[in-house]
């Protein structure tokens, strides 16, 4: 509190010491042409203010969450058109969180006459894809345990995240088997990705720690399956789900 106490009264003693060169107008407008970004977007803002104060320029101050000027536009020329001045400007936003816009009119080059700011919030996408939908151990004798099917999942999201595994357990033309005779471990993580499970672990129906995967890269995973001695022949099939959370 004693922080913000310091600061308020620092601001008073600049006004009454200072000239005031602007003021937060708000009929400077801004729009957000661009909705609901996520990380990659080229973001468009449209400002706009009344032909009245005859402004010629607009500038484009473009703040990310972490508090830093991520761009600062030229002092673009304004166009006038039904009694306001406008201009656009865009940014390609790399950061998730909010991000603040702040924009300048002015009168001429250097001469401010209005300030505005605008806050916007870029999402996080979560995606994950396989390298394969599906893959076969063909035979396996009961009682025996099947090599080793491996396949990759990648996130095609825009943040790392962290991924979990769960399974059906195995169904068929001749009975079930439990999902616990399945296998699995993490392997071969790519960029920052890390692997939850290094070795091989019976699965589960509840969710399981798997990895934590970096956005645009990827890991393996590894699986096998022992069919039970008393297993009657048939076709047997598992339903195998990876999810990640954002």
């Amino acid at each position: 509190m004693k922080y913000i106490e310091i600061i308020i009264a620092f601001v008073f003693s600049f006004a009454l010491f200072s000239f005031v060169v602007y003021s937060w107008d708000a009929d400077l407008i801004i729009s957000m042409i661009t909705q609901n970004p996520t990380v990659g977007t080229n973001v468009t803002a449209g400002a706009q203010k009344s032909h009245s104060d005859q402004t010629k320029f607009a500038q484009f101050i473009w703040i990310s969450p972490n508090g830093t000027i991520a761009k600062t536009s030229p002092e673009i020329e304004t166009t006038s058109g039904g009694g306001i001045d406008y201009a656009n400007d865009s940014y390609i936003v790399d950061e998730v969180g909010t991000w603040n816009l702040t924009v300048r009119f002015l009168k001429q080059q250097g001469q401010e006459v209005a300030i505005n700011f605008q806050v916007f919030t870029v999402v996080a996408t979560c995606e994950l894809s396989l390298q394969s939908s599906s893959f076969d151990f063909g035979p396996v004798q009961p009682g025996a345990t099947s090599g080793t099917q491996s396949i990759t999942v990648s996130n095609s999201g825009s943040v790392s995240v962290p991924v979990t595994i769960n399974g059906t357990g195995w169904s068929g033309t001749s009975g079930t088997f439990d999902v616990s005779k399945t296998d699995f471990k993490c392997s071969r993580p790519t960029g920052t990705s890390t692997c939850a499970v290094s070795s091989f672990t019976s699965l589960s129906s509840s969710d399981q720690s798997f990895a934590t995967i970096q956005n645009g890269y990827g890991v393996s995973g590894d699986f096998g399956v022992t069919i039970p001695a008393d297993q009657a022949q048939g076709s047997y099939s598992q339903t195998i789900t990876f999810t990640s959370t954002c």
